[in-house]
């Protein structure tokens, strides 16, 4: 009788452990699939983000009132930049304070967007202010001013710095690249 009792206890422990790694196996199973399903989820949604950012753009800042001012700066061994404020028709309308690796950003060729709007047609002012660092150290602060005429299209100006070698100073342009 005592055998039978540990035949049968020894069986029924055996059976609960082949149910239990059943069980387990298919927990396993459901936890992959779940994961599986949130990472198509997650793709699903940064795309939808990405569309929707574009949406918001175009519907926004439609292309023909559209004016985009850009950034560039080249390697810039004689200004370190800090600070840009621009101006549109003496209105400030953008201002940015930069950390050192955003600069270092603009010498791998990088350009950052300071303003997006929607504008009428007609003649406009731009004007950027310069902060930062001029040559030997010492603190430089320099504008840059220019007149564009806004159509019925987009229009988009890159404002640059860029090393004038020649003359041992930083050199600020306003290019209308439409």
């Amino acid at each position: 009788m005592k055998a039978r009792i540990i035949n049968f206890l020894q069986l029924f422990i055996i059976s609960i452990f082949m149910m239990s790694f059943s069980y387990a196996t298919d927990d396993v199973e459901k936890a992959l699939s779940l994961q599986q399903q949130i990472d198509t989820q997650k793709k699903e949604m940064i795309e939808l983000g990405r569309d929707i950012k574009v949406l918001e753009e175009v519907l926004l800042y439609p292309s023909k009132s559209r004016v985009s001012v850009y950034f560039t700066m080249d390697v810039a061994v004689l200004f370190s930049l800090e600070k840009v404020k621009l101006l549109l028709n003496d209105k400030l309308v953008a201002e940015h304070v930069y950390s050192t690796r955003e600069v270092k950003g603009f010498g791998k060729g990088s350009s950052q967007r300071l303003f997006i709007g929607n504008m009428e047609p007609g003649k406009y002012k731009l004007t950027a202010i310069f902060m930062g660092k001029g040559p030997r150290g010492r603190p430089y602060k320099r504008g840059v001013k220019g007149l564009f005429l806004k159509e019925n299209s987009q229009k988009i100006l890159e404002i640059s710095v860029e090393d004038d070698v020649r003359k041992q100073q930083p050199t600020f342009y306003i290019r209308d690249v439409s």
